[in-house]
């Protein structure tokens, strides 16, 4: 009796409403990623290590549709200006860890009532990611043999380049042999 009744409650007691619904982000102006990392410019992956994170977005939207989510109730969303604004003003150049969630609202619990097709169920969707700042362009050091002058005029070689040793012609006069 007992098993009897739990098992006819477990069956009466969640409701059969769901929702459908569309999101788009066509007019994202950031690179997106689920992962961890994103490609620079010259595309190379940047990982989580070298990418700095400087914020992160949120975002919430709500869904509906009839006869158990068969018939969508609410247009294609595009949620690519909320993001680009917060991606903008926490100073950001992408989002990592994108993170999609959807689910029911609480008037899709309601008993008896959400099995009638006619009745609306609802999602609420959350959208959140880390807003992360790409390395700054690496700076190469080169030690520099003896003065500009000297490398231009004796070895043809612009300023900032530096030939090694083995492959530098001898100065007249400085008393090398070859």
């Amino acid at each position: 009796m007992r098993a009897t009744l739990i098992v006819v409650l477990g069956l009466l007691l969640p409701g059969c409403a769901g929702a459908r619904g569309a999101l788009t982000f066509d007019g994202l102006q950031y690179p997106v990623s689920s992962s961890s990392y994103l490609y620079a410019p010259d595309d190379r992956p940047v990982t989580h290590g070298e990418l700095q994170q400087v914020g992160s977005i949120s975002t919430q939207t709500r869904v509906w549709s009839l006869f158990w989510s068969a018939i969508p109730l609410t247009p294609t969303r595009e949620l690519s200006g909320p993001l680009n604004e917060q991606i903008a003003s926490a100073g950001g150049e992408g989002v990592t860890d994108l993170n999609v969630r959807s689910q029911n609202c609480g008037t899709n619990y309601i008993p008896f009532i959400s099995w009638l097709p006619f009745y609306p169920g609802c999602a609420l969707v959350t959208i959140s990611g880390s807003v992360v700042k790409l390395p700054a362009p690496r700076v190469l050091e080169v030690a520099v043999l003896g003065s500009a002058s000297e490398r231009n005029a004796d070895h043809g070689k612009t300023t900032g380049d530096v030939a090694h040793p083995s492959q530098r012609k001898p100065r007249a006069g400085s008393g090398r042999r070859r």
